[in-house]
């Protein structure tokens, strides 16, 4: 919601909560002119809090569900009672709670040098029940707790998640991914909370915990410890997004679970961009380590499929290749050979590894720069990788394309760690697509934001095509953050055309002719 609307919004809700009739809703609740009001207001709720809005629907539809069977009319009153205290303590939250004027998502070239970016995980982009299970996961894999249970849903008690220590004490969580939020709706829900705890000691917990997707200020801080303690609630902690955002990062799985970033396609195209650099290939031409290469490829066809053979010889006389994977890699595809599929290779042996073709986009699909690349250890641990180009040729019936073995062998490059560990898919905002880069500094994630222009992605025939996109993000992104890390610099870049040459926006070649200048 943004700041200018909020006005017409809450005076909106205000009028819809007015004409409510709810004894007519008691008396008939498929009223639909009655039904329209309600959705109206979760309309509202919902753009101001996706989590307002979906309890207000919970609350709606217990409240029907008792209504439509006609028993209990004492909870059936009881249901509406609640239901209206709600919307009508959300009203005067949204009324009161301060929100700041959109700032467009511009990103400056020219900001200071910084040397580790402070971008805060985006949880807004989370659904509802997404929220509860990132917080879940991040509990459940802490060292601080013996055992976690997942509450979330109607009949939670305010305990989305229930955190137990290895001394006894049981921490209730409550996640509520807002956009922003007030201290009078977490005093709602301590009300609430306080309400089970009356009269049942063995309920009451030892600690309670509010993660909140947003930003706390110290007052709201503040006013919650305050009116907790005068609730018999001695320890209160609120996970802001930024503490939010610290545990989120150090957990391992959580970036790529929930957040979409691609471990493996950072692998491959960070190998590309320290081949570039060429730090050590001297050095490597005179040691003696394995080195692999495709020394020949057939296509098999039948009833059960079409399938490319790949020979892969270990070319050295002396030094045995172990680990070996495979990847069959274009400029906007990758295939890799299962982690469970490695093997070992001695000297001046080969081995032959099968890819299924039909089915793969290869198959149907004319592939730029398509390559068989070899990753593999020597006896030492040391990681290196080969690649042999392929060509990629239709049958002579035309139905579908299948490989050749090409001229170019790229010799051996030893894998270097240098710190970027996952990107995520590209999300669309203004003029740019961009994508997040987790990278490692001092063993602490952080997250820079690399874009590029529409400008630029049209230029290369790249718009309508989000793979594409996400693969010249990816190159891109790798090659200009691996520069700044040799020169300890980190920050967000955006490319865009007036900072390149002219040839730079000449379709495909032009995209090329970018990449290998980084």
């Amino acid at each position: 919601m943004k700041a200018e609307d909020k006005p017409r919004y809450v005076k909106e809700a205000k009028e819809l909560f007015e004409s409510i009739n709810i004894e007519e809703l008691i008396s008939s609740p498929n009223n639909l002119q009655e039904i329209k009001k309600i959705n109206g207001i979760m309309a509202i709720f919902t753009n101001f809090s996706s989590n307002d809005g979906q309890d207000l629907k919970n609350l709606f539809s217990e409240f029907q569900k008792w209504a439509r069977a006609g028993e209990r009319k004492e909870h059936i009153e009881n249901c509406a009672s609640d239901m209206m205290q709600f919307i009508d303590q959300k009203i005067k939250d949204m009324d009161v709670y301060p929100l700041e004027p959109e700032v467009k998502n511009e990103v400056v070239l020219d900001k200071p040098i910084i040397t580790a970016t402070k971008h805060i995980l985006p949880f807004q982009r989370l659904s509802a029940d997404d929220f509860v299970r990132l917080s879940f996961w991040i509990l459940q894999r802490s060292s601080n707790y013996q055992k976690v249970e997942y509450y979330e849903g109607m009949g939670d008690k305010q305990r989305d998640i229930v955190a137990y220590t290895p001394d006894g004490e049981k921490h209730y969580y409550q996640c509520k991914r807002y956009a922003q939020i007030a201290a009078s709706t977490i005093k709602h829900e301590l009300d609430l909370l306080k309400t089970h705890c009356d009269g049942n000691s063995e309920f009451r917990p030892n600690e309670i915990y509010f993660i909140i997707g947003c930003r706390v200020s110290p007052q709201t801080r503040d006013e919650v410890n305050d009116y907790g303690r005068g609730l018999g609630f001695q320890t209160i902690s609120i996970w802001s997004e930024v503490e939010l955002d610290e545990r989120a990062k150090v957990t391992n799985g959580v970036l790529e679970e929930f957040f979409g970033f691609d471990t493996h396609l950072v692998r491959s195209v960070v190998q590309e961009a320290v081949r570039v650099e060429g730090r050590d290939r001297d050095n490597l031409k005179h040691r003696d380590i394995p080195v692999l290469d495709l020394e020949g490829l057939r296509r098999s066809g039948g009833p059960t499929g079409q399938f490319i053979l790949f020979n892969i010889t270990n070319l050295s006389r002396t030094q045995t290749a172990i680990d070996c994977q495979w990847e069959v890699r274009g400029f906007d595809y990758s295939f890799r050979s299962p982690d469970s599929d490695r093997f070992s290779l001695q000297p001046v042996f080969s081995k032959e590894v099968t890819y299924r073709l039909d089915g793969e986009k290869p198959y149907k699909n004319e592939l730029k720069e398509l390559s068989f690349v070899m990753e593999y250890k020597d006896m030492t641990g040391m990681t290196y990788f080969t690649r042999r180009e392929l060509k990629h040729i239709k049958v002579p019936s035309g139905d579908f394309y299948e490989f050749q073995r090409g001229g170019i062998f790229y010799p051996a490059e030893q894998i270097t760690d240098i710190g970027i560990k996952g990107v995520s898919v590209p999300i669309h905002t203004d003029d740019r697509y961009q994508s997040d880069f987790e990278v490692e500094i001092s063993g602490k994630a952080e997250i820079v934001n690399i874009g590029v222009s529409r400008t630029f992605l049209s230029t290369w025939g790249f718009l309508d095509d989000i793979e594409r996109i996400k693969s010249a993000i990816a190159e891109l992104g790798s090659r200009i953050i691996r520069k700044m890390l040799l020169k300890g610099e980190l920050k967000d870049y955006l490319f865009v055309t007036h900072d390149f040459p002219l040839e730079y926006q000449n379709g495909f070649k032009g995209y090329q002719l970018l990449r290998d200048s980084l």
